[in-house]
């Protein structure tokens, strides 16, 4: 994580997160419904065991300052090479935006507290790629 001050009291950090991602599934343990049902046997055809191995990245900028945020996150950034974006099992680029602003109705005197109302937003989607 980077962080950096710009003016009087903004802030702003951008990080690079990298991660790994392992899936085994051994279907021949997996218990069914209809197995329960006919003592064993069953009459879904099952599939061979899976491995799913990923290694992945994400990317994200935060700026703030004590009224206001803003941020923005991709997530999956490895979808962007075409050998990923044709695999079916990988996740598609997923864009992410959050921010919000603080208003301040009543600042701090003697005998009361601050109070402050708050909007925010939080926008997420994801893309999918067109062979």
């Amino acid at each position: 994580m980077v962080g950096m001050k710009f003016g009087d009291n903004a802030r702003r950090y951008r990080w690079l997160s990298a991660t790994c991602y392992f899936k085994d599934i051994d279907y021949s343990k997996i218990e069914f419904a209809d197995q329960l049902l006919r003592d064993g046997a069953t009459s879904i055809e099952t599939r061979g065991n899976e491995h799913v191995q990923h290694y992945d990245f994400s990317n994200s900028l935060l700026a703030y300052t004590s009224s206001y945020w803003l941020g923005i996150t991709i997530d999956h950034l490895l979808a962007l090479n075409k050998t990923f974006a044709d695999d079916a099992t990988y996740p598609h680029l997923k864009f992410i935006m959050y921010g919000g602003i603080k208003f301040d109705l009543h600042k701090r005197t003697r005998l009361q507290i601050d109070k402050s109302f708050t909007v925010s937003f939080f926008i997420k989607t994801r893309q999918t790629f067109n062979n």
